[in-house]
């Protein structure tokens, strides 16, 4: 649905200024594929997605590649070196670190 801006008089929609903009696919689609890729441990194959969206292969693929396009762009604004993790416990036994870096030198 296009609403019109009351100043300048041009049309525009939810999808205006988006990836979304330019796409033939409805808005629930992109939804139902983002919230896949969100949901998915391990991935998700653009043939799956074809198949529970009941869209094309092509369509699935440019849909992932374009989701994938735009988490990329949005890590890189973050201008810091921060890494995320989660359930995860770095550090090794002594016995295997060089001397140098042991805590515990005998």
């Amino acid at each position: 649905m296009a609403y019109r801006c009351k100043d300048c008089r041009k049309y525009f929609s939810v999808r205006t200024g988006t990836v979304l903009e330019k796409s033939k696919l409805p808005l629930q689609t992109w939804l139902l594929a983002i919230y896949m890729m969100t949901t998915a441990r391990k991935g998700l194959p653009s043939t799956q997605m074809a198949r529970e969206l009941d869209i094309t292969q092509k369509s699935a693929w440019f849909l992932v590649q374009r989701i994938r396009e735009i988490w990329m762009n949005n890590k890189d604004d973050n201008k810091g070196n921060h890494v995320q993790v989660d359930e995860t416990y770095v550090d090794g036994k002594d016995a295997n670190k060089h001397s140098a870096k042991k805590l515990r030198k005998e």
